[in-house]
C-alpha cells in the first residue's frame, strides 16, 4: 500500500529520520521539515520556534492535500535525564525553547496545515509525546519537558473536538525509549540493556496502522511501554 503526501517534522534525526527513511518509498510524496538537512524526501529548512518561518514553510508546502502530518521532533532541557539536571539552574531561554518545540511548534504547524489536511480523503495527524505523560509513572523531573508532554495530551483532546467533523484523525503516541541510533549509543555507553528500548519496527507498525485506519474511527492516544 502506498500512502499519499506525508509531511514529517523532525526528519533529520532520531525517530523522525528513521520514519522518513522507512516511509520514503511507501508514499507518493514525502516532505521533511527540520533545521538540519534530511536525506529523505523534499527537505524544507524550518525553525519551528519562529512563527514567521512556519508561515514561510506552509507557503512552500503549497495548497494541495496532505494525507499524513507526523510531528516526530522534540527537545528537552540542558542536562536532561542526567544527574546534572537542576531545574533552578535552567535558563529562561532553555525553558522557552522546550515549550516552543514540543508544544507550541505542533500547535502552530497543525493550525497552518489544517486547510491542506481537509482536502485529503483520509487525513491523519500523528504526534509523538512520551510515556511520562502518564501521571502514574514516576520520575520525569525535567520540568519543561514533562510539562510539554502533558500539554500535548490537551492539544490532542481539544484538537479532536475542532476537526472531528472534518474526519481528520488525531493520535498522540506516548512511547518509552525508542531504539534510535542516538539511544542505542547512549545505552551502550551506560551499559543499559537494550530490552529497555522499543524497536523502531514496532513504531513503524503503529504509525502505519494509524495511517491505514478508516476515517470513521480514531485512536486518541497510544501508550507504548517496554515489557520491562
Amino acid at each position: 500500500m502506498k500512502y499519499g503526501k506525508i509531511v514529517i517534522f523532525g526528519g533529520s534525526s532520531g525517530i523522525g529520520l528513521a520514519t522518513a527513511e522507512y516511509l520514503n518509498d511507501r508514499c507518493e510524496e514525502l516532505i521533511t521539515l527540520s533545521r538540519r538537512p534530511s536525506p529523505f524526501g523534499k527537505w524544507i529548512k524550518t525553525d519551528i520556534t519562529n512563527p514567521a518561518e512556519i508561515e514561510k514553510t506552509t507557503q512552500e508546502i503549497g495548497s494541495g492535500p496532505i494525507d499524513g502530518l507526523l510531528y516526530l521532533g522534540g527537545t528537552w532541557e540542558r542536562n536532561a535525564f542526567t544527574d546534572k539536571y537542576n531545574f533552578e539552574s535552567c535558563s529562561d531561554n532553555d525553558l522557552q525553547n522546550v515549550l516552543d518545540v514540543n508544544l507550541l511548534g505542533p500547535m502552530r504547524l497543525i493550525q497552518k496545515l489544517l486547510p491542506n489536511l481537509r482536502l485529503a480523503e483520509n487525513p491523519k495527524i500523528i504526534i509523538t509525546g512520551a510515556a511520562i505523560a502518564e501521571l502514574s509513572l514516576g520520575g520525569g523531573k525535567e520540568v519543561a519537558n514533562t510539562s510539554s508532554m502533558l500539554g500535548l495530551r490537551g492539544l490532542v483532546l481539544a484538537l479532536r473536538e475542532n476537526v472531528k467533523e472534518d474526519k481528520i484523525g488525531v493520535t498522540l503516541l506516548k512511547p518509552g525509549y525508542i531504539a534510535t541510533p542516538e539511544v542505542v549509543k547512549d545505552f551502550a555507553e551506560t551499559k543499559t540493556p537494550m530490552d529497555y528500548a522499543i524497536p523502531l519496527t514496532d513504531i513503524f507498525t503503529i504509525i502505519e496502522s494509524i495511517l491505514r485506519l478508516s476515517n470513521r474511527t480514531n485512536i486518541n492516544e497510544i501508550e507504548i511501554p517496554t515489557m520491562l
